[in-house]
């Protein structure tokens, strides 16, 4: 697990490492409900992260506004698709990593540290797949980094989910923390709906909804 845990950092510190590109935007990280965190390294390099989930449950960039409870987590979306592409495949590439350690050594899964996360390691074998038929390796060289962005850009072009991320304007996320569920991405009549589904109380709410 430890080994894990540091392909990860090595991964998110090159992935929020990216130069800034608009003064205007703050730095920033900060922790929100659960495992959830809002990082900023400028406009198109805000997103809200879940560690430990393996790039599951990421609103990726260009994440314009957000508001969290102890219940639920608020998001406005301007999709940036050449981040997307980025951000997509660094989490993909994490999770071959991970996948190629766990066939190493199988048994670390049943650790009392490593079972929660069983399911979405044993799940990941035809990721894995997808980098093994492209020779990629586990250095994270430069050929690795055009593996990455190739399985990406296919993920986005042909995926009805990432499609539907990219292809909108404007998109609304919401998660909800008691069954740690993403959901979205959605319109803004959408959205609304949603919420009074799930009840979410009138005082959460977007700058949008202001």
């Amino acid at each position: 697990m430890k080994v894990w845990k540091k392909n990860l950092f090595t991964l998110l510190i090159i992935l929020v490492a990216l130069p800034a590109c608009h003064p205007t935007i703050k730095q920033e990280e900060k922790k929100l409900i659960s495992h959830y965190t809002f990082r900023s390294r400028g406009l198109d390099k805000r997103f809200i992260d879940a560690e430990n989930n393996f790039g599951r449950n990421v609103i990726y960039a260009d994440v314009t506004d957000y508001a969290s409870s102890d219940s639920f987590i608020l998001a406005q979306q301007k999709p940036s698709v050449k981040y997307l592409k980025n951000h997509v495949g660094f989490y993909l590439y994490f999770r071959y990593l991970i996948y190629s350690d766990y066939l190493r050594h199988p048994a670390i899964i049943n650790e009392e540290d490593n079972r929660s996360m069983k399911w979405r390691i044993e799940g990941d074998s035809i990721n894995y797949q997808l980098f093994l038929a492209r020779h990629a390796s586990e250095k994270s060289t430069a050929a690795d980094k055009a593996i990455q962005e190739a399985i990406a850009d296919s993920l986005i072009n042909h995926d009805p989910y990432y499609k539907k991320i990219s292809s909108g304007e404007t998109n609304y996320w919401i998660i909800q923390i008691s069954t740690d569920s993403l959901l979205g991405p959605f319109s803004k009549t959408a959205y609304l709906q949603e919420r009074k589904l799930l009840h979410i109380p009138a005082d959460l709410t977007l700058k949008s909804e202001e």
